[in-house]
């Protein structure tokens, strides 16, 4: 466990769970699938900035699951984001605040009204989703291999 994260398990937000290739494989399908959606030919922006917001929660899950933590369910997206920005890792750990308030936009889309997103903030998530996503494979390549082991990623 990353020291950086102690407090979050001390509090409840986290709690440390060893991650398997088959975790990871789970959850690289979600975020390729999301992002690929995100990426095609939908009609409402609100479709696309979930999509990609849902690409990002599942790339920063992975990196979690890599230092032996999951959230716990109960404020689960905004812990995984608040742990993501404690790890301070570079290219992965600087957008966090940016993920955090895409996750309080997203939940106003789910929860409360349609439309509160434009096409600009919906194409900007799915761009940096994408580059987001592929730092967080570059960094399981380096750092934990083994948990990308027959992912074929």
């Amino acid at each position: 466990m990353h020291e950086a994260l102690k407090q979050l398990i001390e509090n409840g937000w986290l709690e440390e769970a060893a991650a398997s290739a088959a975790d990871v494989h789970g959850l690289l399908g979600i975020v390729e699938r999301r992002l690929d959606e995100a990426q095609g030919s939908l009609k409402y922006p609100d479709s696309i900035f979930i999509l990609a917001y849902d690409a990002v929660l599942s790339a920063a899950t992975i990196v979690l699951r890599a230092h032996g933590v999951r959230a716990k369910r109960g404020r689960h997206h905004e812990m995984t984001f608040e742990a993501l920005h404690r790890l301070a890792i570079p290219g992965l750990s600087d957008r966090a605040r940016y993920y955090d308030a895409c996750r309080r936009k997203r939940n106003t889309l789910e929860y409360d009204s349609a439309g509160d997103v434009s096409n600009t903030e919906a194409s900007e998530l799915v761009v940096e989703a994408a580059r987001f996503v592929a730092a967080a494979k570059e960094w399981m390549r380096v750092h934990d291999p083994e948990l990308l082991r027959g992912t074929g990623k």
